[in-house]
């Protein structure tokens, strides 16, 4: 292909890194189909990784004649590298990206077309319809490639019609009512950040079983009472314990069923609960009225599960079954095969996903297990940012950072506090104890149970420490 030996040439011989620092190993197979290409790449690649310079034409050749059976690879750089071949300026090489990923996905999906059209005969329906069901697969992660490489750009300039445009965006946000998508739900939340924007990522820290899940769930209800559709994606859980939550959290919803008779997750798991038509009541008046939105979930069952995965089902979802408004990842650790680099590779695509859909995402992280202890050790329990910075993306690419915590003294006292540890756009609200049920996982506020600041404070804590909770 042309275009990639004009990306080459540009590598080698003009030294430019545009084309490395977009291209990585992980999304190759997007713009590159020629093997000995592919080979090329990979080796300047892995160069440029280690000394952070392109290597000559000269390294190259020296490189390759020390291997074997690497002639093919040799005959490309002195191909890519002659004057026959045009080099691109590096404003030149995100476009010409484009224009290659497009290429790659129409040859991908003109080989699955012949493929399918081999088997036609041959094949029974089944087998047909895990073929095409592959197919459409494909087409929508292709869709997804293309979009990812595609450039937003704007000129500000009066010959562009620039006020124009600009009215018609702020009257289509006027009508969509600003960017805000829904309020949280917690007055003290509510009041400094003004609710969720269509561009924030939310990120819910904290160590195990202090209810990071419980909190993303009630804000997701609390979107659903706004009437906004809301994608949860669970890798913990399963669909029917996500359903059944959410089942118990609406029926014991007072202000909807003063009448009801409070039911927990345990009756609804063990199907233990008396007044069983009350329940199926409440659970069709989450699926059918009007002034609720629409919940998906979504467990994925794939043994791999990661970013261009995460993008095809909301493509998916979002064209065929509902808009999203929406989306709580739970959690973010278990994506891909979790390691500390792959998942902070992932919530950097996920920001810039959002920024592009402009669909926020409330996403569980586990913060270690140090950063709990320092905070339990802590006056006022308050956590750090040290505490997430093992996976530093988290700090580098939300929006928003709120911690759960819980002493074994907040769970005698069925508390958990919620801290703001960060907020790019907002002040801080202030650290806060809000009540917990959680035999039905509902938090609500306590306004007149704020955290103590007074002196001593906290120091109890030290002597309430049990290893169970490491």
């Amino acid at each position: 292909m042309s275009v990639t030996k004009s990306l080459l040439k540009t590598i080698l011989i003009g030294g430019d890194a545009s084309t490395l620092d977009m291209v990585s190993l992980e999304v190759l197979d997007n713009y590159f189909t020629d093997e000995v290409e592919i080979d090329l790449y990979t080796t300047i690649l892995r160069i440029y990784a280690k000394t952070r310079a392109v290597p000559t034409k000269k390294l190259l050749l020296e490189y390759y004649s020390r291997e074997n059976n690497t002639d093919e690879e040799i005959a490309l750089i002195h191909a890519v590298t002659k004057r026959t071949v045009k080099s691109y300026k590096p404003e030149e090489v995100v476009g010409h990206l484009n224009i290659l990923n497009r290429e790659v996905v129409k040859e991908k999906l003109q080989s699955n077309l012949e493929y399918l059209l081999d088997k036609l005969e041959s094949s029974s329906l089944s087998e047909l319809e895990e073929i095409i069901t592959d197919i459409k697969t494909e087409v929508i992660t292709s869709e997804v490639n293309i979009e990812k490489t595609d450039t937003t750009e704007l000129l500000l300039h009066s010959s562009h019609n620039a006020l124009e445009s600009f009215k018609n965006r702020y009257n289509e946000r006027e009508l969509n009512g600003g960017m805000k998508v829904c309020q949280y739900g917690y007055e003290e939340i509510d009041e400094v950040a003004d609710g969720i924007k269509d561009i924030d990522y939310i990120s819910i820290v904290g160590s195990t079983k202090q209810f990071k899940s419980t909190l993303a769930r009630n804000f997701g209800y609390h979107s659903l009472e706004q009437v906004k559709n809301v994608l949860y994606i669970t890798l913990e859980m399963s669909v029917l314990e996500i359903e059944n939550s959410f089942g118990v959290i609406h029926h014991n919803n007072k202000e909807r069923f003063p009448n009801n008779e409070r039911i927990t997750y345990k009756n609804a798991s063990d199907a233990t609960i008396e007044d069983k038509e009350a329940f199926f009541q409440s659970y069709q008046d989450l699926t059918e009225s009007e002034d609720l939105g629409l919940l998906y979930i979504l467990q994925p069952t794939q043994e791999f599960y990661g970013y261009d995965e995460f993008v095809a089902d909301y493509h998916r979802i979002n064209n065929a079954h509902m808009s999203i408004d929406l989306i709580i990842l739970d959690s973010v650790n278990l994506m891909a095969d979790s390691t500390m680099d792959v998942i902070n590779s992932i919530i950097r695509k996920i920001r810039k996903f959002i920024l592009r859909e402009k669909t926020p995402v409330i996403q569980v992280s586990q913060m270690n297990r140090a950063g709990f202890k320092e905070a339990l050790l802590s006056e006022n329990n308050l956590y750090t940012l040290d505490a997430i910075r093992s996976f530093n993306e988290i700090e580098s690419s939300s929006t928003m950072v709120i911690s759960t915590f819980q002493s074994p003294e907040m769970r005698e006292n069925h508390q958990v506090q919620l801290q703001h540890l960060l907020s790019r756009e907002t002040a801080l609200f202030e650290p806060h104890k809000t009540h917990v049920d959680a035999p039905i996982g509902v938090l609500t506020s306590l306004n007149q149970n704020q955290v103590d600041y007074s002196e001593g404070a906290g120091k109890e804590v030290v002597d309430i420490i049990s290893k169970d909770m490491f």
